[in-house]
């Protein structure tokens, strides 16, 4: 019969991970009075920054996309038998799609007053 061995290696990464949460959300190691209290403090504290995160990544992975794109149109006037034109041009139609998203999403947003509680279209007046 084997006998599994303790991992203290495992156990040491978790507390240092454990740590490194505790120093980087100090807030959250804080004991709360209630749920209400917990989810209020980590709606309006801490997940503040998530849309802009989430801007920066779209438009990361859209210039990348494009710079791939492009490196394959590059690879296609060098060699057109081996890399095909569609390559390079679907890379570049999906790196400024992900990179249309956050202008896009915040036109729609305006658009149909999500933000102001009430769903509708606005007038041109």
């Amino acid at each position: 019969m084997q006998h599994k061995s303790f991992n203290s290696g495992l156990l040491l990464q978790g507390l240092v991970a454990s740590f490194l949460i505790v120093l980087a959300a100090p807030d959250f190691a804080l004991a709360q009075e209630d749920l209400g209290s917990t989810v209020s403090m980590i709606s309006t504290n801490q997940l503040g920054g998530i849309p802009n995160l989430i801007s920066t990544i779209c438009y990361i992975a859209g210039i990348v996309m494009m710079v791939g794109g492009a490196l394959k149109l590059r690879q296609h006037s060098e060699n057109p038998s081996q890399t095909p034109l569609s390559h390079g041009l679907s890379r570049l139609i999906v790196g400024g799609s992900i990179a249309a998203l956050p202008p896009l999403t915040a036109w729609v947003n305006k658009t149909t007053m999500i933000n102001g509680g009430t769903l509708g279209i606005k007038s041109f007046n």
